[in-house]
């Protein structure tokens, strides 16, 4: 499960395709979450890490976080999202 917010609000969603259609609409997502919806894997701050977005992107196509977190720059992210996309 997975833990979204945009300002005051917080969505739980089940499916990273749930997550997707979320993010599309503004919200920013923190990290999974447990049963109790406390957060176990939180996901780094977009605003403090200028790759972050294409990790999270990365990730919701189905690459681990750990990772993605290994790829240090832009250009081996995208290669690496186009990937993903093509396996879809």
């Amino acid at each position: 499960m997975y833990k979204l917010t945009n300002g005051p609000i917080s969505r739980i969603r089940q499916t990273k395709e749930e997550c997707r259609t979320l993010i599309a609409k503004g919200y920013k997502l923190d990290g999974e979450v447990n049963k109790d919806y406390e957060i176990i894997n939180p996901y780094p701050d977009i605003a403090g890490d200028p790759l972050a977005e294409l990790r999270t992107k990365l990730v919701l196509l189905g690459c681990p976080q750990s990772t993605a977190e290994r790829f240090k720059n832009e250009k081996t992210l995208l290669k690496k999202i186009e990937e993903y996309n093509e396996e879809k």
